[in-house]
């Protein structure tokens, strides 16, 4: 439903037409961050739930959550401030994508409840003490908005909890989030504490213990802490020549979706049904990339994965790069989507930025 609402998006409808989709769009979004976060609750309750230690850059952790909010702001007519400690270690180790939850939570709130005045995200480090490879970060979120009153605050991280509790209610939202970052936060040993005064506003304490990497102070090589998101990659902002790209995609409104995505972006595209099918096709023609689904009929994209990387060593072909099309979210997958032989990932629903950005990782000339 999302991708097919992209599409319609991307027509640029004008007049109702237009609103009414932005509309769906808007409603399907918040609905599958709903559905998303019943999950992760429902992974996190039944211990399902692991973390993982890779090194990733801080600032770059901290300027791609920026992005997401400061435009929001600007349309709210509100500031957003990013203050960064300069004695702050580049790189830390640590689970990146529950760390951004983290923040997305705490500083989406801040925005949401704020209509005036602005909203401002502060980090910094300390030493934790011996051993010398831990510090602790510290992160806090402010805001001018609407306050919690003092005998709502042991309320807020409570499941299916919300300060505003009328029939008229003017926010959004199921109050899952901070029942959810809740919980990271102690999976990860940290601890979160709020103060707040009504009309004034909240600001959001958060203090995490994590490890350096093995040379914190020097330059860190690319492989070691990869660029994040946030970063200003050459490789993401240049134009896409024209692919030729396999899609690999069962389910078939999906790959309608993708295949008119990539269509409008200049590119050719064979879809096929299922991991055999990629492997005939991918051994039978050249391409630029392939796309593949991991939960496909009669043959898995792991598999599917594996047998092509295997015959191009076999007959000496060149690599060509495997993305994952997936819904998994799960920490240890990435890991073994690249053990199979992919080189990156996109999360479905397949977003056109995200895809975009990943097609120009995988082609970026090696360094």
């Amino acid at each position: 439903m999302l991708g097919m609402l992209q599409l319609l998006l991307a027509a640029k409808l004008g007049g109702d037409m237009g609103e009414y989709v932005t509309k769906a769009h808007e409603a399907s979004t918040r609905l599958l961050s709903l559905l998303n976060d019943i999950l992760d609750f429902s992974r996190i309750e039944a211990g399902a739930v692991s973390l993982e230690q890779r090194p990733f850059p801080l600032a770059g952790l901290l300027r791609s959550v920026s992005q997401v909010f400061e435009l929001d702001c600007k349309e709210r007519g509100i500031s957003y401030t990013l203050e960064i400690d300069p004695g702050a270690p580049a790189c830390l180790l640590g689970d990146e994508a529950r760390i951004r939850q983290i923040l997305f939570n705490l500083v989406g709130n801040a925005v949401k409840f704020t209509r005036q005045g602005g909203v401002s995200l502060s980090v910094w480090t300390n030493s934790l003490g011996p051993p010398s490879d831990k510090v602790w970060l510290y992160v806090s979120v402010s805001d001018t908005g609407i306050g919690i009153p003092e005998d709502k605050l042991g309320q807020i991280f409570e499941r299916f909890s919300q300060v505003e509790q009328t029939y008229t209610r003017q926010y959004e939202g199921a109050g899952l989030g901070l029942t959810i970052i809740k919980r990271i936060v102690g999976m990860m040993h940290g601890a979160l504490a709020v103060e707040s005064e009504v009309g004034r506003g909240t600001s959001m304490h958060l203090a995490l213990p994590l490890r350096l990497p093995d040379n914190p102070a020097g330059e860190l090589p690319e492989e070691v802490c990869p660029s994040g998101p946030g970063e200003d990659r050459p490789a993401e902002r240049a134009q896409l020549r024209p692919l030729r790209i396999l899609l690999a995609e069962d389910e078939l409104i999906g790959q309608l979706a993708l295949k008119v995505m990539l269509t409008n972006a200049g590119h050719s595209v064979l879809t096929v049904p299922d991991g055999g099918k990629a492997v005939e096709a991918a051994i039978g023609e050249d391409f630029d990339c392939l796309l593949m689904d991991i939960q496909m009929p009669r043959m898995n994209g792991l598999e599917a994965t594996r047998l092509i990387r295997e015959d191009a060593q076999r007959r000496g072909r060149p690599r060509v790069p495997i993305i994952a099309l997936t819904a998994y979210a799960m920490a240890g997958d990435r890991e073994r989507f690249l053990a199979a032989g992919m080189d990156d990932h996109v999360s479905k629903p397949v977003q056109h930025e995200e895809l975009a950005a990943a097609l120009a990782r995988a082609l970026a000339p090696a360094s």
